[in-house]
């Protein structure tokens, strides 16, 4: 690079730098904010993209550069919160060191890497002019693919109209009891225009933004739908993360979730607020992201045509989708770890990406979630020892090959030592269930899933239900065809399958040996089933280069299959969609009720009627949300239990906190006072509140026993019906 543009980039990253700093402490406009916190991660991305990845179209490298950036903003953002705090000041730091990071990466542009993005042609290209007949046909099939492309945008953007209409801020089970059923017809045909778009050859680059918008809608359905929320743990979340904005920290500060926290706060900072907006919609929004990344590791790593490598990276979304579906640390972890898988085909075929970034992600992961961080490290590091293998000598293969054994066995059992570690830091409870493992029976029971039901003699239910329950075989198979494809390639392609395998052990060893006692019994099983889903994400890479492979050949040899297969595929994508969130039809019924305007009412009547009196309430999961959301975290209570000697939330948390399992108690004494008392006794006030939500099991029973019981009582819009209890000092 030369001198004089050198200089150029350093004044634009100081520029911009500059404006992002000065938007931190300036009373700019939104408008202006958004617009400077815009051009900074660009820019600075565009900054590091000139060395990390020199070699790539501008686009790709700014694309690259970008997502680097991100990683690089929460893994920083995370240790500076964790050993400070995210104030003003410390977030102008965290984006100098981006900043600078990016300038770095820019010096190092003269080590150039080997071009290999654009595919060789497979016919050499000719000096003549195409023929007028063939130069027409061109520009039918490019116009033809713009406008289906344009058919699939204009379709998706009704699918988010529809959604939006129905928006609701009742208390549902499913967002489908919403939700038009023109929903799926107009995602089916959205689908199927992409595809037609991609696979057909008209406009594979074209159709790469509406396979991204079809992922942005199929993730956003609860965002868009639930008013007030959706789900438990994001309300936690959000609430931790309008602390942080407005403190700094919050206390205790968790060793974990941390990249998420970070990254949703100095975007917060910089835009001068929205953390809530930010939160709902960090999760869709990366996943739509998901699309080009596997886009450019095909086209990179496998020189697949666009039009294969276009259509496979829409089959994304065949994946268990129920993690996307809402911002929690977990979901946000996992985007980090298929966007890592992703890119890393390039790095395993051909040593075409910059293992330093692998990495980067990783320690990203690992700041937000170690269920998703560790195994990702462990992936990270497999890549870099299989893919440098071919290249040493004798001796160096074998101490590659023992290194490989060594990081494969140790990460084989890397997350059950993980907790049972920290049990013995925190006091969690987590135990060894040994005698699982002497009993290969039981081991096998212990796997078994529930079965699922395929035949309620309904077509469309039939179908959907019935991908569900092959689904993960599919992929697996898929993934294990990819694996001989990649090598062709190069032998090190395996190091998807050797990380699945690791992390299929991980899933074994905590789905029956390791045990959470402390957990409701319902969740007990949450860890291991988080661990199959990577364990499916690992392979997915693979399973997509399947499917690239299945559709470049049908292209060449019966282009009439295509359609056959788009179609499928369409009708595979919308039912994923589908499965994604909570369902009541014939097969499942979802008993969880979300969060809604009457729970709202209900926790601002007890606290203006509490008038600053200390007091708990026993209520369900949807209402505690309710509070959380709109009071954050205020008040705790020393137990006076030393059976669980942890500070007690004022409101019920549904993960092994007592006072959940006194409001269970409570239901089932139909709100008798002698069950109320157990929570006066345990946060040590004088005042319990007992809410009963009107589609509680037995919840009119409950209502008239409680009456009788309680010094008070009143209810929301006939909804949520409130007890007062008072203990006489």
């Amino acid at each position: 690079m030369s001198t004089r543009l050198h200089l150029q980039h350093t004044a634009f990253s100081l520029v911009i730098t500059a404006a992002a700093v000065s938007s931190l402490l300036l009373p700019w406009s939104f408008g202006v904010r958004a617009a400077i916190a815009l051009v900074f991660f660009l820019g600075t991305g565009f900054i590091a993209g000139k060395g990390l990845f020199a070699d790539e179209p501008q686009f790709w490298r700014t694309f690259l550069g970008t997502l680097s950036v991100l990683a690089l903003t929460m893994a920083v953002g995370s240790a500076v919160y964790y050993l400070h705090r995210l104030d003003t000041a410390s977030v102008a730091l965290v984006l100098l060191v981006d900043a600078f990071v990016a300038g770095l990466c820019c010096a190092r542009t003269a080590q150039r890497r080997k071009k290999i993005f654009n595919a060789t042609p497979s016919v050499t290209p000719s000096d003549t002019a195409p023929a007028p007949t063939k130069k027409v046909w061109l520009i039918v099939r490019a116009v033809t693919g713009t406008l289906l492309a344009g058919i699939a945008i204009a379709l998706i953007a009704y699918g988010f109209f529809m959604l939006a209409g129905a928006a609701t801020g009742t208390s549902i089970r499913s967002p489908w009891d919403v939700v038009p059923r023109m929903f799926f017809i107009t995602f089916f045909f959205a689908a199927a225009a992409t595809l037609a778009a991609s696979a057909g050859g008209l406009a594979p680059k074209t159709s790469l933004l509406a396979a991204a918008g079809l992922a942005l809608l199929a993730a956003s359905v609860a965002t868009t739908v639930y008013s007030v929320g959706f789900g438990f743990d994001p309300f936690i979340h959000r609430a931790t993360e309008a602390t942080i904005f407005r403190d700094g920290f919050i206390s205790p500060k968790p060793p974990y979730y941390l990249g998420q926290y970070a990254l949703v706060t100095i975007i917060a900072k910089l835009l001068g607020g929205s953390v809530n907006a930010i939160d709902a919609w960090l999760v869709p929004a990366a996943f739509s992201l998901l699309i080009p990344c596997a886009y450019w590791g095909l086209r990179k790593a496998f020189s697949f045509p666009p039009s294969a490598s276009a259509a496979a990276a829409l089959s994304i979304l065949l994946l268990p989708l129920d993690s996307f579906a809402v911002t929690t640390p977990q979901g946000v972890a996992n985007v980090v770890f298929l966007m890592t898988a992703f890119l890393a085909l390039p790095a395993v075929t051909k040593g075409a990406f910059p293992r330093s970034v692998l990495f980067l992600f990783a320690a990203a992961a690992a700041s937000i979630h170690p269920i998703a961080g560790i195994p990702l490290l462990i992936f990270a590091a497999l890549v870099a020892l299989l893919s440098s293998y071919e290249r040493r000598r004798t001796l160096h293969k074998v101490a590659l090959a023992v290194a490989v054994m060594i990081v494969a066995l140790v990460g084989a059992v890397a997350l059950p030592a993980t907790f049972m570690l920290n049990s013995l830091h925190s006091g969690a409870g987590v135990t060894l269930d040994a005698d699982t493992l002497r009993s290969p029976t039981a081991l096998i029971e212990t796997l078994q899933a529930a079965p699922v039901i395929t035949r309620q003699f309904s077509a469309i239910y039939d179908f959907v239900y019935s991908w569900k329950a092959w689904r993960d075989t599919v992929i697996v198979l898929l993934a294990l065809l990819g694996v001989f494809v990649a090598r062709k390639k190069t032998k090190t392609g395996f190091v998807y399958l050797v990380s699945g395998l690791v992390l299929a052990s991980n899933y074994v060893l905590l789905k029956s040996v390791v045990q959470f006692p402390f957990l409701i019994a319902y969740e007990r099983s949450n860890y291991a089933d988080r661990l199959w889903e990577l364990t499916l994400f690992v392979l997915a890479p693979m399973a997509v280069t399947a499917v690239a492979a299945i559709f470049s050949r049908a292209g060449k040899h019966v282009p009439s299959v295509r359609v056959v297969i788009a179609l499928l595929l369409a009708a595979l994508l919308t039912s994923s969609a589908y499965l994604a969130y909570p369902r009541r039809d014939k097969y499942e019924n979802s008993r969880g009720w979300s969060t809604d305007s009457s729970d709202i009412s209900a926790v601002r009547s007890i606290e203006k009627d509490a008038a600053g009196t200390p007091y708990v309430v026993l209520a369900n999961q949807s209402v505690s949300a309710a509070a959380v959301r709109e009071f954050g975290f205020p008040k705790y209570f020393a137990s006076k239990d030393a059976a669980h000697p942890s500070p007690i939330f004022y409101y019920p948390i549904p993960t092994g906190d007592p006072l959940y399992q006194i409001f269970l108690d409570t239901n089932a004494a139909l709100g008798r006072r002698e069950a109320v008392r157990k929570a006066m006794d345990l946060a040590g006030v004088h005042t319990a509140y007992y809410v009963v939500s009107y589609y509680w099991w037995h919840a009119q029973e409950i209502i008239l026993t409680a009456k009788r019981n309680a010094d008070a009582s009143w209810s929301v819009s006939d909804e949520d019906y409130v007890f007062k209890y008072v203990r006489t000092k």
